[in-house]
C-alpha cells in the first residue's frame, strides 16, 4: 500500500506494543484497516492481545496480524 507524504509507508509491517487495549488497540486496528500487517504485542494481557487480533479478523482487514 504506497502513500506519500508524512508517514508513509511502502512495506507495511507494524509490531505495535500496548496494542490489547486503548490507544495502542485503536492504532493496531487502524493500520490492520489500512493493509498493513501487524503483530499485537501486550506483555500484561495474552488474552486481550488474542481479542484484538480476533476483532481484525472480525473486521475483515486486508492484512495479516500475530500475537507476540
Amino acid at each position: 500500500m504506497p502513500r506519500t507524504g508524512y508517514g508513509s509507508w511502502t512495506a507495511p509491517s507494524s509490531l505495535i506494543t500496548g496494542s490489547a487495549r486503548g490507544l495502542g488497540k485503536a492504532i493496531a486496528l487502524r493500520y490492520a484497516a489500512r493493509g498493513a500487517n501487524i503483530v499485537v504485542s501486550d506483555a500484561a494481557n495474552r488474552e486481550a492481545a488474542d481479542a484484538t487480533v480476533a476483532m481484525r479478523d472480525h473486521e475483515r482487514c486486508p492484512s495479516k496480524s500475530a500475537v507476540l
